[in-house]
């Protein structure tokens, strides 16, 4: 059963997981909610991922700027 987006909001805000509810909802709309048995289980994984990518992109916005600061010191 789809949820509705008061739903997700509401059942992420019981989590603490500050998942944007209205991107998750337009994420699987967009694939019609095809093979979504527990939209509860969408939700954990998403906080994980967000776990996950959070931290690498702290860690490449990092490099990134390692990098700008050693092209800089090249050219100066």
């Amino acid at each position: 059963i789809k949820p509705t987006i008061d739903e997700i909001k509401d059942y992420c805000l019981e989590r603490k997981n500050n998942i944007d509810a209205e991107h998750f909802f337009n994420f699987y709309e967009a694939r019609a909610w095809k093979d979504i048995k527990n939209w509860k289980a969408c939700v954990i994984t998403w906080e994980k991922n967000k776990n996950k990518f959070s931290n690498n992109s702290f860690n490449n916005n990092q490099n990134k700027t390692q990098g700008v600061s050693e092209w800089k010191r090249i050219i100066s």
